[in-house]
């Protein structure tokens, strides 16, 4: 388990650019960029940072991004090819071991998330019954999204309507602490 597993939401909402990095084979160069806009020089501070993140931080963070996209420009290295390539990769191992693993699994996932959702809509849910129920429902969502994703990919335009959100997000969120300081 990576030391930012527990931070990656955060990561994802203020550096999309960032947290791409980190999952492959430009770790190291998006870790120091993150180091460098939280001012830290260990995984433990950065993770402090990030759980305490102030509007402030997130702003040096977001700059960071942005100058960590220009960096990876200016290098020449393309982020989504590096995506495109990991899924055709995946692709490829289907088409070379002729694996029905994750095909059962994908049938399983899909016959259990429906059936759940057909049990919520024509049963209910029994009360004693209804936070498991829940839990269950939410990591088969999960799931089945990861499963849609590994066979037909993610699109680039998802992943910028996803930063786009992000940045949307993040912005709300400073206008609404800058609106709830007491005026002096």
């Amino acid at each position: 388990m990576a030391w930012y597993d527990k931070v990656l939401p955060t990561i994802a909402a203020v550096a999309p650019t960032i947290a791409t990095g980190l999952g492959g084979p430009l770790a190291g160069i998006a870790v120091n960029a993150l180091f460098g806009a939280l001012g830290v020089s260990n995984e433990k501070e950065a993770q402090e940072a990030l759980i305490n993140l102030n509007p402030e931080t997130a702003a040096k963070v977001r700059a960071a991004d942005q100058q960590f996209l220009r960096d990876m420009k200016q290098r020449d290295i393309d982020l989504e090819g590096l995506a495109v390539s990991d899924r055709a990769s995946a692709r490829q191992r289907e088409i070379t071991v002729k694996d029905k693993t994750p095909a059962v699994l994908a049938a399983l996932l899909t016959v259990g998330f429906f059936s759940q959702l057909a049990l919520l809509a024509f049963h209910g849910v029994p009360i004693e019954n209804k936070e498991a129920f829940f839990i269950l429902l939410g990591a088969l969502g999960a799931g089945f999204t990861m499963m849609l994703q590994y066979f037909y990919g993610s699109s680039s335009s998802s992943k910028q309507k996803d930063a786009l959100l992000a940045d949307a997000t993040s912005a709300a969120i400073e206008t609404a602490t800058i609106s709830s300081r007491p005026l002096s």
